[in-house]
């Protein structure tokens, strides 16, 4: 599924026309990674360090998708 959902990006990132589309998309896919990372966090309640990184790091994902998407008009 990595692999599709990665194809899929990488798609949408080569057109110019498809830009806004896949950023908005990596947008919507990190948004529901980080939830459903957090959700389990707060329901196992004994994360790792890698679990708090990995959540960092889509969160930052998630931040730039923004501010490129306010870029893209």
């Amino acid at each position: 599924m990595s692999i599709g959902v990665g194809s899929i990006l990488y798609l949408l990132a080569r057109g110019e026309s498809t830009l806004r589309t896949g950023l908005l998309a990596v947008f919507f896919v990190m948004t529901c990674m980080a939830s459903a990372r957090l959700y389990g966090i707060i329901v196992d309640g004994s994360p790792n360090g890698y679990m708090h990184l990995y959540l960092l790091l889509e969160l930052v994902v998630d931040g730039l998708s923004i501010i490129l998407l306010r870029l893209q008009k």
